[in-house]
């Protein structure tokens, strides 16, 4: 088991350019969500562009090492929260999670995670205090359930 407690920069991008860019590092999401590559053209890059969303890229030695999409609006959300599998372990995501409560100036936002993703996220949420609210099947994905934390959809 790895560790290292990395200390990653992290930056909010907001061009376009960068914006779609990333989205190479982010298809692999498709396989978990299947309509991840509209909901990001569609919805994320025009309100990032616009404000309504922010983007931010935590790098660890020059690295691309993590991402995090949060939606700050009336409905304060971790859309996505995802760290390299080489970079996990480090500190990484609790770094890009206290960002996110940060950012949205709320000590538990709204997020959600499919059931086979939950372990992965357990001792984050165990220690931020996130609570499960909600659950539903098959909300992204047929057969998975997807749960809710900290508020409802």
């Amino acid at each position: 088991m790895n560790t290292v407690q990395a200390v990653a920069t992290i930056a909010c991008i907001q061009d376009q350019v960068s914006i779609e860019r990333l989205y190479s590092y982010l298809s692999v999401l498709q396989e978990d969500y299947p309509k991840f590559r509209e909901w990001y053209f569609e919805k994320v890059v025009p309100e990032t562009v616009s404000g309504q969303r922010k983007i931010l890229v935590a790098s660890y030695e020059g690295k691309m090492a993590g991402v995090l999409i949060l939606k700050d609006s009336i409905q304060k959300k971790i859309c996505t929260l995802r760290v390299w599998p080489e970079f996990r372990k480090m500190g990484i995501g609790h770094q890009l999670m206290t960002r996110a409560v940060y950012e949205l100036n709320d000590e538990r936002p709204l997020i959600t995670v499919a059931d086979d993703h939950v372990q992965e996220f357990s001792k984050l949420f165990l220690e931020y205090g996130f609570q499960c609210s909600q659950a539903y099947f098959g909300l992204y994905r047929k057969g998975h359930w997807e749960y809710v934390y900290n508020s409802t959809l």
